[in-house]
């Protein structure tokens, strides 16, 4: 938990271990596990629930409040799967292609994912399947919940991550080239570190920044690699932003903003 003031930035750990993505659930929120739990949390941070899946490599999450469901995505079996919120069963699996499967070697590598109007919006680092090879053709792609038709939407991203609705549109994290794109009437943003973790809150735009992922693959861009771990406090309309730094967080795979304060 991360709270700020003008003056001041204090951070402290609520919980061990390593979690990906977040998502609002009812009055809380919910976050996946890399030990197979789904938790769920209070605005504190307090642990409320755990729903066990017994499921590993696990990666993005969002929840459908209308059907009871959480969505969750494999980034090993670069599978879909729908999940109820009750006792944590499997309700239905989707594939993003044909590579998809039990086999855990990861062709797509689907990381996060965000539900909107019917839409299972996912990204992901290779859409032939060649990213271990060095060939990024990655991007964001949506498949609609009913049909489980999967539509590309972009393939020529370098590690895409945290797709999120931004200003009433889809804005997703360009990671690999440090950059978040915000749509056809948006500008882009550029940054030069690591960036994942994109939520709008009171009209500001809030991105993470990591200390360590990927810097081998961040060096072919040429510039310096800004390395210190936090949030981008982001006001698009006036073009400025503020960084609050998080140190000792090494990875930051998602962030959810809570509470600003009155003299914001």
């Amino acid at each position: 938990l991360l709270k700020f003031d003008e003056t001041d930035i204090k951070i402290k750990k609520l919980i061990d271990g390593s979690f990906r993505q977040f998502c609002k659930y009812k009055d809380g929120i919910a976050s996946i596990s890399n030990d197979g739990n789904i938790y769920l949390l209070n605005n504190s941070g307090k642990i409320i629930n755990k729903l066990n899946l017994k499921m590993s490599n696990l990666c993005g999450i969002d929840f459908i409040e209308k059907e009871n469901l959480f969505i969750l995505s494999s980034q090993t079996k670069d599978l879909i799967y729908l999940i109820n919120s009750k006792n944590g069963k499997v309700i239905n699996k989707i594939k993003f292609s044909s590579l998809s499967g039990e086999h855990k070697k990861s062709y797509h590598h689907i990381n996060d994912l965000l539900y909107f109007e019917g839409y299972i919006y996912i990204t992901f680092f290779s859409f032939s399947g060649s990213w271990k090879e060095g060939i990024y053709d990655g991007g964001i792609a949506k498949i609609d919940i009913k049909t489980k038709k999967v539509i590309m939407i972009q393939n020529n991203n370098f590690q895409p991550h945290s797709p999120a609705i931004i200003d009433g549109e889809i804005g997703y994290v360009d990671s690999g080239n440090q950059k978040v794109l915000l749509g056809p009437h948006k500008k882009e943003l550029n940054f030069s570190g690591f960036v994942r973790g994109l939520r709008e809150f009171k009209s500001y735009i809030f991105l993470g920044q990591s200390e360590n992922m990927y810097i081998s693959r961040l060096i072919k861009l040429g510039k310096l690699i800004d390395l210190t771990p936090g949030i981008f406090l982001i006001d698009y309309n006036t073009n400025s932003k503020r960084f609050l730094p998080a140190l000792g967080v090494s990875n930051i795979h998602d962030i959810y903003p809570l509470k600003l304060s009155k003299k914001h």
